[in-house]
Order: C-alpha cells, then structure tokens, then sequence
C-alpha cells in the first residue's frame, strides 16, 4: 500500500464530517469548506509536483523540454517543436522565473489546480465545490492529467469553463477561453464541436441513440479502419498508430472504458422526471464526447479523449444531488462516503496514481 493513501483517508474522512454540518447559509461552515477545497488540491499539487523525475509516463519528456527551452530563444526556435505554442510560451516563462525542474513541475501543478477549482466554482453551487474536488482528486484521469499529459492538464479545465460560457449564451466569452485552451491542447477544439452539435430542438433520447449505434458499431469492429486511414493521411498523428503503440495499448471495443464512462448517464435516469430538463444540455454534450470517445477506441491512446468524458464526473455528479429520486442519493455525506471508498480502490490499484520514490523518500 502507498504511503499517500492514509493522507487521502484523513482528508477524505474530514470532507464527510464537514457535510454533516447541515445548515449550508452559515457563512462560518461554507467558509471552511472552502479553505478545504483549497487544502483537497495542495494534496494534488503536492502529488504531482513531488513525483520522481523518472516516473513512468512523459514526465521526463516535459523536463526536457523545460532544460531545452532554458537555453535556447524561444522565438527562435518556436517552429521545431510539434507542442502546441501556449505549453511552449508557458515552459519558456517558468524556465525564465525559476531555473529549476522540481519547481517547474510543482508550478504547473499549481497552476492545473487553480484552473479546476474555477472550473468547479463556476459549474456547480458553492457548497457542492468541496465534493466536486473530493471527487476530482479521487479519479485516476485527474492524476493522468497531472502526472503525464500535461498540456490536457491545463486546456481540459480551461474549455470546461469556456463550455460553461457558452451554455449560459455568453459565446464570445465561451469562443476566446476555448481558443486559448487550445494553445495548450488541440483536442479541446472538441468542446465546441460538441457545443455547436448540442441543439435544443433535438429530444435528449436520440443522443443516446447515437451512442447506442456507435458503441454497436465498435463492438463490431466498423471503426477499425481508423489506424490505416491516419497512417495514410495524418502525418502528424502517424506516430500514435504506430507498431509500438499498437502493441502497448489495447485497441477495439474497450468494455472497461465504456461500463465506467455510462455511469453519469445511468444517474440521469434516477433524476426526477420533472427535474432533468436542467440537465438536457450537458448530458447531450456528454453522450456526444462519449460517442467519439467509443469510436477512438479502434486506436491507441483513446484514453486522452476519455479524460474529456471522465472529467465531467466532478461535474455532473454534483449538478444532480438534491433532483434524485432516490432521496438517499442527495445525501451529500454519502456521496462523499461513496466517493472516499472508490478513491481508495483507485489509490490501491491504479500505478498511475502512485507518485513513488520520489514523494516517499521525503516522508
């Protein structure tokens, strides 16, 4: 067992108790619920930043790039990286700030953690932030971001509050956040694609019909063409359908990907029929990131599109609470109970989200 999880028990332990505390006007108790929060992502930044330089996974490629941009004008040499403009710019500045790795690593941590809590802040009420980052910080995906594709860990939270802009119709807001997002990540142009094909008039089922079909069509290998056609017309992607990637991931219909990713919409169906129109415009948005999600799953490294569908649990799963049918499910303390025993499971389980020798040679 890792030396974390006892920290993420006690933490874990504190947010239920701090949900037992049912009077949510008390400026008092809301106010240390959100000093919590902020102590939930120090236990994040922590993590992350503290990971071994060799850890498994692209840490020692961003250390690389941190070391080459230190040495080099950036303006200069801008044009020979494959990595989006906005990482580059960034890396360059903390290069010209702070000179040393550890703190490089920390401070992306850092800043990956601001841009989630405003995520959080702006999505859902105020006194469901603190379980919105509890179940952030127990999802393997959060530390996927945090520890290895750290672009993603940046743009992810940015289009999610640009997603949340354009849902309330301020559009030109929405526009500017998710372009900038995408200067750190090009996928997250997926969020308005998602948005524009987000239409009112079309009823929440045919959504699910969609995913329906695309999860039937996976399981029978249709999209299975996929690699060759990025073979053979994306030269910048070729390297992801590659023989080595090919041969570490597993490709084809992923049931494991897909049983996790349907959980949110299987909670859709126990909100309260007279409450769910709240949500139409989410769980369409959802199911159509969970649809190309089960069509990438002909190729590897699909998971980078599943973080867009398994971030949203901190999300949706909060949005509900209080419209359940099942009263017992708009028991905060419970949901937050719930939340601690699966994020023990991921901390026992899940390599990824063991930071190693690094973090535990300091304790």
């Amino acid at each position: 067992m890792q030396l974390l999880l006892p920290f993420y028990l006690v933490l874990s332990v504190i947010t239920v108790i701090l949900y037992t505390q049912n009077n949510d006007v008390d400026r008092y108790k809301q106010g240390v619920k959100n000093l919590f929060s902020f102590i939930l992502l120090l236990f994040f930044v922590i993590i992350v930043g503290s990971r071994s330089f060799d850890h498994p996974g692209d840490t020692g490629n961003y250390l690389q790039l941190f070391r080459t941009l230190g040495n080099t004008d950036l303006f200069v040499t801008i044009n020979e990286f494959r990595i989006e403009k906005g990482f580059l710019l960034l890396t360059s500045i903390l290069g010209e700030l702070i000179f040393d790795e550890r703190f490089f690593l920390l401070s992306v941590a850092i800043l990956q953690a601001i841009l989630w809590y405003i995520c959080f802040y702006k999505w859902v009420e105020s006194r469901n932030v603190l379980l919105s980052i509890l179940i952030f910080i127990s999802l393997f995906a959060s530390y996927n971001l945090g520890l290895n594709v750290l672009r993603q860990g940046i743009a992810i939270p940015l289009s999610f509050i640009g997603l949340k802009f354009l849902f309330d119709r301020k559009v030109t807001a929405g526009f500017i956040i998710i372009l900038l997002a995408a200067l750190f990540h090009k996928s997250v142009l997926l969020m308005l694609v998602g948005w524009l094909l987000t239409i009112d008039r079309i009823n929440v089922k045919y959504y699910f019909i969609l995913l329906f079909v695309c999860t039937l069509l996976s399981i029978l290998g249709v999209f299975s063409g996929l690699v060759d056609f990025i073979r053979s017309n994306v030269d910048s992607y070729r390297h992801l359908v590659g023989d080595y990637a090919l041969e570490r991931y597993n490709v084809g219909f992923r049931l494991d990907f897909w049983l996790f990713s349907i959980f949110p919409i299987l909670l859709y169906y126990v909100v309260k029929d007279t409450e769910k129109y709240k949500y139409f415009k989410i769980v369409k948005f959802y199911s159509l990131i969970f649809s190309v999600f089960v069509i990438m799953f002909a190729i590897p490294y699909s998971d980078r599109v599943g973080l867009y569908t398994w971030l949203m649990f901190p999300i949706l799963l909060t949005l509900f609470i209080g419209d359940y049918k099942i009263q017992i499910l708009n028991l905060r303390p419970l949901i937050a109970i719930i939340t601690a025993v699966i994020g023990i499971f991921f901390f026992s389980f899940y390599s990824v989200m063991d930071t190693g020798r690094y973090f535990n040679d300091i304790l």
